[in-house]
Formats: structure tokens, sequence, C-alpha cells
């Protein structure tokens, strides 16, 4: 028998107080985070922590990740972070500020932290380290609570 594997209904995400176990397969079952490769790895109140590992993705000629894909992964997992912190109200990407300190070697380690939340809008920051725990990248952004609407047909 084989496993019929659910797509997670991306405006259905856990409840806030879900364990971190529910939110790890919602997070992991996202196309994005299956296309990117981008694996939760661990969370706790306001803080949510992932890996990427873009194998599908060709290196620069330097060896290290391309810059959009270090800020696509960023969006993700820090929009991960507001999610799993809005209350059922979706968030959306407001602003995303990135700052690249070296190159950017595989596997990343993305930490993404929510430094403040109001009722509608989530301030964040994330920190990148590479293969060698090396800071590569720092961002910040806000996110709009309840601004990421479902697709009517």
């Amino acid at each position: 028998m084989v496993a019929v594997h659910a797509e997670p209904d991306l405006f259905d995400p856990p409840p806030v107080d879900a364990p971190p176990d529910v939110w790890a397969a919602f997070f992991d079952g996202l196309p994005q985070s299956r296309a990117f490769g981008i694996r939760f790895a661990e969370m706790d109140a306001g803080r949510l922590v992932a890996t990427f590992d873009p194998r599908s993705f060709p290196p620069n000629p330097n060896g290290a990740v391309h810059g959009g894909l270090v800020v696509a992964a960023a969006d993700h997992v820090m929009g991960m972070c507001a999610t799993a912190t809005a209350r059922e109200r979706l968030p959306a990407t407001a602003t995303l500020l990135s700052s690249f300190l070296r190159p950017s070697f595989a596997p990343l380690r993305y930490e993404a932290r929510v430094i403040q939340a109001g009722r509608n809008v989530l301030f964040l920051e994330a920190t990148v380290d590479d293969r060698d725990g090396r800071r590569c990248a720092t961002f910040n952004g806000t996110w709009m609570a309840g601004a990421a609407r479902p697709r009517t047909a």
C-alpha cells in the first residue's frame, strides 16, 4: 500500500498552540518548502529554525548559494515564523531588508524571531549561518497580519 501525501492547506495553518511536530509537518509539507529544500528544524514561542540545502539549484561560480535564493528562503522561513505567531490571521510580507555579510555556502541555517507583534503588524529578524557556522546574512522585515487572502475561484 502506498501512502498518499496530502498537500497542506496553505490557508489553514495549525493552531498557534499546536505542538512543534504539527508545525513541522505543515512547514515541511508546503510546496515552497519542498521545492526549495527548506526543512523545519525547531520552534518555540516567536522563534523558528529551518535549514536550506538547495541541491537542485546551481551554485554561483564560487560555490556559494545565489543571493536571490538566500532571500527567498529567508522570506519563506520568516513568513512561517510570522504565521505561527499571527493568531489565525495569515500574514503577508510588507518589507524585507537583507544584508549579505559573506558568501553563503550550503547547507544554511535560518533562525527567525518575532521582535514585536502588534494587532496588524509583525516585526521580524532572521540570521543565516553557513555550513561552517559563520554568519553570512541577516534580515529584518515586517509582515501584515490578515493580509494574505485565499484565492477565489
